[in-house]
C-alpha cells in the first residue's frame, strides 16, 4: 500500500515533466514571405531586427546609382543614394557539406544557423535554412544570393527570375525552443520537488 501510495504522489510531477519536454521538442521554424521587388537588387544588408536594405541598379536617385532600397517587414520605407547606417547582421560565409558553392551561392552561418542551396534531385536547386539537425526549404528556385541575420531571417534574390524574397523567422519571435539552459534548469526543478516528495512518504 506504501509503494502504491509512493507510486501515485511520484506519478503527477513526472507526467508534467514528460509532457513539458514533450512540447518543446525542435521543430522547423515558420516563416513570412515578402516579395520585395523585381529588379534584381543585390542585397546589401540585414539588420537584427529584419529591417533589409538592398542595392538598386535599377533606379537612379538624383544622378546616383546605385540606390539603396530599405524595407521593414516588408514594406520599402526609404530610397537614398548611400546606404543607411543600420548595425547589419549579415552573417558570415561558412562551409556546409553538400551546398551548391558558385558564384553568389556562398553558405552563410549566423547563430547556429544555416543559408545555403543544395542540389535537387530533378530541379534547379533547393535554398534551406536553420539549425544544421532541423532544416526547413523556403525556395526551389536558383541562382539564390542571401543573407541571414541571428535571429534566422533571411533575405535572398533568385538570380534565375530576378526576385528578391524576405523570409523573417515568425517561430523564433515567439520563443517556441527554449534555451537549453532552461530545459535543464526546469527538468533539475521538477526532479527536485519529485525526490522530497518521496523522502516525505518514505519517512511516513
Amino acid at each position: 500500500m506504501k509503494h502504491v501510495s509512493i507510486f501515485k504522489a511520484l506519478s503527477v510531477p513526472v507526467a508534467l515533466a514528460l509532457c513539458i519536454f514533450t512540447s518543446v521538442t525542435a521543430r522547423a521554424d515558420t516563416y513570412q514571405v515578402f516579395q520585395l521587388n523585381s529588379d534584381r537588387p543585390i542585397p546589401y544588408g540585414i539588420d537584427d531586427s529584419g529591417d533589409v536594405v538592398l542595392e538598386d541598379f535599377t533606379v537612379n536617385c538624383g544622378g546616383h546609382n546605385p540606390c539603396f532600397d530599405t524595407y521593414v517587414s516588408g514594406q520599402l520605407v526609404d530610397v537614398s543614394s548611400t546606404a543607411p547606417l543600420l548595425a547589419y547582421d549579415n552573417g558570415t560565409p561558412c562551409s556546409i557539406p553538400g551546398a551548391v558553392v558558385g558564384p553568389g551561392v556562398t553558405p552563410r552561418c549566423n547563430n547556429g544557423r544555416e543559408l545555403f542551396t543544395a542540389p535537387e534531385i530533378s530541379g534547379p536547386g533547393r535554398l534551406l535554412t536553420g539549425t544544421p539537425t532541423d532544416l526547413v526549404q523556403i525556395s526551389d528556385e536558383e541562382g539564390i544570393f542571401g543573407l541571414i541575420n541571428s535571429l534566422g531571417d533571411v533575405v535572398a534574390v533568385n538570380g534565375a527570375q530576378g526576385y528578391t524574397y524576405e523570409y523573417l523567422d515568425v517561430t523564433s519571435r515567439v520563443g517556441v525552443t527554449p534555451e537549453p539552459s532552461t530545459l535543464a534548469l526546469l527538468g533539475s526543478g521538477m526532479f527536485g520537488i519529485a525526490a522530497m516528495m518521496r523522502r516525505k512518504l518514505l519517512s511516513i
